[in-house]
């Protein structure tokens, strides 16, 4: 609700292969692509963009990861 109608929303995921999200050894959630794009067209967004990306390194390995955007309707 604090989001203007045409804000842009823009986050970072972790990624899973599995459906939906799940809780990682790491403590932290992962999410799968479907997964973001679904619950952010349920909340109303348009405009979605879900692209993979490497979002840091960890333990000398890149941590797969998600850049979602999406706008907030009129």
């Amino acid at each position: 609700r604090a989001l203007k109608a045409g804000g842009l929303l823009a986050f970072t995921l972790e990624k899973s292969r599995r459906r939906g999200s799940h809780l990682l050894p790491t403590g932290r959630f992962c999410h799968h692509p479907g997964h973001a794009r679904s619950a952010l067209a349920a909340a109303g967004y348009g405009a979605i963009e879900v692209e993979e990306a490497a979002l840091r390194s960890e333990a000398g390995a890149p941590v797969a990861g998600l850049l979602v955007s999406a706008l907030r309707p009129h």
